[in-house]
């Protein structure tokens, strides 16, 4: 976050940890999601409201990232997370398939849920190690 907070000085960005046990994890993995997550928030929301991460364990918890700014149409979510997948003006968002791609690395996954007040992405992921079981 600190290298993000760098090049967009003036975003607000408000942060949220109820970490309160540790989790089995690639912490530079789960760092680059989560980079990717606040990223896309810059790139595309309304920068003049603050960017939100929260983070927290639970049973089955760890992130999420919101941010102000317009909706993402329904048909444009279904595709969100594919690769080379476009959303408005700013290109192609590589950064979110990467992220989820993570994610499922983990044994978890992100979803996006969008409207006019809101976009949020939650990642969610085991906080016990995985089995080797398959």
């Amino acid at each position: 976050m600190a290298e993000l907070q760098l090049s967009m000085p003036d975003a607000i960005i408000e942060t949220d940890f109820s970490v309160i046990e540790s989790i089995n994890c690639d912490p530079v993995r789960i760092g680059q999601l989560v980079s990717n997550l606040l990223g896309n928030a810059f790139s595309h929301g309304d920068l003049s409201q603050p960017v939100r991460f929260n983070a927290w364990t639970d049973n089955d918890g760890w992130d999420s990232v919101s941010n102000a700014g317009a909706a993402i149409p329904a048909e444009v979510q279904d595709r969100l997370f594919h690769p080379g997948a476009k959303f408005g003006t700013k290109g192609k968002v590589w950064a979110l398939h990467i992220a989820s791609e993570i994610g499922k690395a983990h044994g978890g996954t992100l979803t996006v849920q969008s409207t006019d007040a809101e976009t949020r992405f939650t990642f969610l992921m085991p906080t016990s190690p995985m089995s080797n079981d398959g």
